[in-house]
């Protein structure tokens, strides 16, 4: 059974992985990679540690790259808005979950057009899920900034 190997990337520091993991495919390497990217920038995003940047690669048996995938997460606040007064957090949690929900409708489009050219799906969808999940915890904070 094939071995793939995972090298994290985390702030700055990077940890290169010596044992590797078995999988049957790469595209199931693929998905746990893309999944454990999308728990790291989970827990980023709970301790709102930012700029973030986390990235993986994945290499096969013979150190030949499958798979490089990264991420950024940084907020820009704005100080003022267009009236003059600060943002509140309740718009800002509605700005959140209009953000995230374009980002889930985008990944699904990016999925459909794998689909129609009969290409694999597993990482996007992988990364659909991270979306999804991200929107759901968005829209809770919503709902309990809006007293919902």
């Amino acid at each position: 059974m094939p071995r793939y190997y995972f090298d994290f990337t985390d702030g700055g520091a990077r940890s290169n992985d010596e044992e590797g993991l078995e999988f049957t495919e790469a595209a199931i390497a693929h998905r746990e990679a893309a999944t454990t990217l999308g728990e790291m920038a989970k827990e980023a995003l709970s301790g709102m540690r930012q700029p973030y940047e986390a990235g993986v690669e994945v290499r096969d048996d013979e150190g030949n790259l499958s798979l490089s995938a990264s991420l950024l997460f940084r907020v820009t606040r704005k100080a003022e808005s267009e009236d003059g007064l600060d943002e509140t957090r309740l718009q800002m949690a509605a700005r959140h979950v209009h953000t995230a929900e374009g980002l889930v409708e985008r990944q699904r489009r990016i999925i459909n057009a794998l689909l129609l050219n009969k290409q694999p799906t597993e990482l996007a969808r992988a990364v659909l899920a991270e979306f999804e999940g991200a929107l759901a915890i968005y829209r809770l904070h919503l709902g309990r900034l809006a007293g919902r």
